[in-house]
């Protein structure tokens, strides 16, 4: 077994002991929509003040992060996030959106104190994401194309030398390179 394997399945099981011990039972794999499925279409308003819709992005790649302000996995994934919009942030065909789920000021102090690390940051209750999206753990991540999610990556931070990572930067990577200019 590889040190990657190692790593996301010690995760996996630290996160299944956690939903025991809580009384939940957190299932990684039907966590959000189905791959090769149409992702749920949203209007949302960034806290930039930008409308955004997954409808109007058609033509684009869409990265979905969700997060929450205290979340440790998330906290440590935000370099290698930053790392990844850096490499796209020439692109217009690529477009990073953070659903996170803590309230506008919470994100903002946060953001200002550690930095931002890319992605459009819109302000979700946990409820909306769990109705909408099917998400309950996070760090979350999705790579939707023309409206149908083409990868997920449920509850594994992003961090350097972990499987999740090299899939999630594949993942992407394919997505772009079906795009027709």
């Amino acid at each position: 077994m590889s040190l990657r394997y190692k790593l996301l399945l010690t995760f996996k099981i630290v996160i299944f002991c956690y939903g025991v011990a809580f009384g939940q039972k957190i299932d990684l794999d039907n966590q959000g929509p189905e791959i090769e499925e149409v992702f749920p279409d949203f209007d949302y308003v960034t806290l930039a003040g930008n409308q955004v819709s997954l409808s109007s992005f058609s033509d684009k790649v869409v990265v979905i992060n969700v997060w929450f302000v205290g979340c440790t996995g998330c906290k440590q994934e935000e370099p290698t996030l930053k790392k990844i919009t850096d490499k796209y942030k020439d692109r217009d065909d690529v477009v990073f959106l953070a659903f996170a789920m803590s309230n506008p000021n919470k994100i903002e102090k946060y953001l200002q104190k550690n930095g931002d690390y890319g992605y459009q940051q819109i302000s979700l209750t946990r409820q909306e994401v769990k109705e909408k999206f099917g998400v309950i753990i996070s760090p979350s991540h999705f790579v939707i194309k023309d409206g149908i999610l083409l990868s997920k990556f449920i509850g594994t931070p992003l961090i350097p030398y972990t499987s999740g990572l090299d899939l999630f930067q594949e993942g992407i990577g394919k997505a772009v390179k079906g795009i027709n200019h």
